[in-house]
């Protein structure tokens, strides 16, 4: 998931989601929007679900509802939060493909014989529209990469040490508060052979 991430977050354009199960089903989706994390959906009406085989079926917009696209640490599509029409989870493993939800239109992604649960064969996601469109998807999905880089690099980065110094002060602690109560008393000697201090007890 997170390759995946990797590879659409910032890509800006219409894109289609080809999703190829353990069972040779091929479903997924086309959206006209820019890739991004977050808590809630986001996505326009341009967008739909389809199974491509064994048959050939698109669920449009209903106009009911504007749950397209869901992506924070799994990837739905429809539905809610708690159980989007389509979603790939974390894992990547024991997806769901649901018969219906308010956002598309009614109707099985997987054939009829088939439960809602599924295991990913291969997944990939393409950009449409033309080399224009792409290209600038591209440039689009660049600029995302470069600014998260940046705050990645800004957060690891301490720009002004000298607070960080300031603030430490040895001499204050208790490791060396008793050289300083020891200096200048005349009973208080360097001890040359344990390689320390010493303090001479009077007779």
């Amino acid at each position: 998931m997170n390759r995946l991430q990797y590879s659409i977050l910032g890509y800006e354009g219409p894109t289609i989601v080809v999703i190829e199960t353990d069972q040779d089903h091929i479903i997924g989706g086309f959206f006209n929007t820019k890739w991004k994390k977050s808590h809630e959906y986001y996505g326009d009406s341009n967008g739909f679900l389809f199974q491509l085989h064994p048959t050939l079926t698109v669920f449009n917009p209903t106009g009911e509802d504007n749950n397209f696209i869901h992506l924070q640490d799994g990837l739905g599509f429809g539905g809610t939060k708690n159980m989007p029409r389509l979603f790939i989870p974390a894992s990547m493993e024991a997806c769901a493909a649901g018969v219906m939800d308010k956002t598309f239109q009614n109707g099985n992604l997987l054939p009829e014989d088939c439960l809602e649960k599924f295991n990913i064969k291969s997944i990939e996601v393409w950009g449409t529209g033309g080399e224009e469109a792409i290209s600038n998807g591209l440039a689009s999905r660049a600029k995302q990469r470069e600014i998260t880089d940046s705050a990645i690099y800004q957060a690891r980065v301490i720009k002004d040490k000298k607070p960080l110094v300031e603030d430490i002060n040895l001499m204050d602690t208790k490791l060396y508060k008793h050289r300083e109560e020891a200096r200048g008393r005349s009973d208080f000697s360097v001890d040359n052979e344990h390689g320390g201090y010493k303090i001479e007890r009077s007779q």
